[in-house]
C-alpha cells in the first residue's frame, strides 16, 4: 500500500512539472520566468521608471474597463477597450512605447516577440 502511494505521489509531481514546463513554453514571453522577474523588479523601481528605461513614455489614458489597472498590458487587444460609459471612466497611467513596440506589463517589447515569430 505504501509503495503504491509513493508511486502515485511521484507520478503527480512529474505531471505537475511537465504541465508547468508546457505552460512556460506554450505561452511565450508573457508567462515566462523572465516576465515574472521583471514584475518583481518593477515593484522595486516602479513601473514609471521601468517604462522610461525601456524607451517608453508615461502617459495618461481614459479607460472604461472595470478591473484595468495602471500600466496594463497594452500588447493585448481589449486591455482597456470597453465601450465608453461615462460612469465607468477612469484615468490610468500607461506606457507609450516606441514604434513597433508595446508595453507587456513590465517593459517595452517588440510586437512580433509577443507572438513568437
Amino acid at each position: 500500500m505504501q509503495k503504491k502511494f509513493k508511486l502515485l505521489i511521484i507520478i503527480l509531481i512529474i505531471i505537475i512539472v511537465l504541465l508547468a514546463l508546457w505552460e512556460l513554453l506554450a505561452k511565450g514571453t508573457d508567462y515566462s520566468v523572465l516576465h515574472f522577474g521583471r514584475q518583481i523588479t518593477n515593484l522595486v523601481i516602479g513601473n514609471e521608471r521601468a517604462c522610461i528605461f525601456s524607451g517608453g513614455q508615461v502617459a495618461t489614458v481614459d479607460c472604461y474597463c472595470y478591473g484595468a489597472h495602471n500600466f496594463y498590458n497594452n500588447c493585448l487587444i481589449g486591455a482597456c477597450s470597453c465601450p465608453p460609459r461615462e460612469a465607468n471612466k477612469r484615468e490610468l497611467k500607461t506606457c507609450m512605447c516606441p514604434e513597433n513596440k508595446c508595453w507587456d506589463g513590465t517593459t517595452c517589447v517588440t510586437l512580433f516577440s509577443i507572438f513568437n515569430f
